[in-house]
């Protein structure tokens, strides 16, 4: 179980560093985006450009947060003696 914990955890933070350098080639143009839509005065059109921003950077920051905390999890659960929780909570092959 540790493995697959530290594995997922891993590939989690991979998958996420990935969206991360996405978002940072998208930047540029996404703040000359905002900054037209401000000079049109299309500020509907801006609130939906910069909600979609945050949802994305809400998603990548979350991702990461998790996938941590899979590999934190990963480590401390073989070093606890509490079998019973861990094979009611995350299976009888823990």
């Amino acid at each position: 179980m540790k493995e697959i914990m530290i594995g997922s955890g891993l590939f989690g933070i991979v998958l996420n560093s990935f969206r991360a350098l996405m978002m940072g080639l998208r930047h540029e143009a996404h703040v000359e985006l905002l900054q037209n839509l401000i000079a049109e005065k299309n500020f509907q059109q801006y609130e939906v450009a910069r909600e979609q921003w945050q949802w994305r950077k809400a998603v990548h920051a979350h991702g990461m947060l998790l996938s941590m905390v899979t590999i934190v999890v990963g480590l401390l659960v073989p070093s606890m003696n509490c079998p019973g929780l861990f094979i009611v909570v995350m299976g009888p092959y823990s």
